[in-house]
């Protein structure tokens, strides 16, 4: 932000300085308003024939994420969702996100900082196939963690759909599900187990690893 550096968009930034100053400076306010627009939450698809250039920001770049934001993200993604309820005081929510961070900061180590040219390392890839820790950390059966809730499910739809929206906050395709009740199916012997397999081939996706 200086004058070699000229901005692609100056009304918008203008605006944003006069909108920062009558509001008195409110940088939660700021922040809040830029992460809800429409252009923070662009996806890197594009349904049309060309792509746009890079200038328009008409499309979000693909990139892995931070190993903070990616040791965070696993945390998250495998606690139970009961641990988050929809009754939560915000600064309820906020201290339990905190927490979350707090315990991936020794996850996060395991990971490298991604590069444009990004490639999984092949320590990475060891640590999500042979890891005890991933077992032991993001993978147990006990009370509070995404399996249990999987475990508590009525049926293994019920707890396909669970996974799916903990870990990409989506509903599985029609496809996706048939393939995991049916890899469910083969296993119904052993549910804590195959519920196990499912979820660690959702955190270990590349839907998962990457920012869209």
């Amino acid at each position: 932000m200086h004058s070699e550096n000229t901005p692609s968009h100056p009304e918008l930034l203008e605006w944003l300085a006069r909108d920062v100053a009558e509001n008195r400076y409110d940088l939660k306010r700021l922040i809040r308003g830029l992460v809800m627009s429409k252009t923070y939450a662009r996806s890197t698809t594009y349904e049309g024939e060309r792509l746009p250039a890079a200038s328009t920001f008409a499309v979000a770049k693909l990139r892995a994420m931070t190993p903070m934001q990616l040791a965070t993200s696993l945390r998250l993604a495998t606690t139970s969702p009961d641990r988050f309820p929809a009754t939560l005081k915000p600064d309820e929510l906020e201290t339990r996100i905190e927490q979350a961070e707090s315990s991936a900061r020794g996850l996060a180590s395991s990971f490298e900082q991604p590069r444009d040219d990004f490639q999984i390392s092949v320590s990475e890839a060891l640590f999500f196939s042979n890891s005890d820790r991933l077992q032991r950390e993001l993978l147990t059966e006990n009370g509070g963690t995404l399996l249990a809730k999987m475990k508590e499910a009525k049926t293994p739809e019920e707890a396909i759909d669970l996974a799916y929206r903990c870990v990409l906050s989506r509903q599985p395709s029609d496809e996706e599900k048939k393939a995991m009740l049916a890899h469910v199916a083969k296993r119904r012997d052993k549910p804590g187990e195959v519920y196990k397999q499912v979820v660690w081939a959702l955190i270990s996706s590349a839907e998962f690893r990457f920012n869209y």
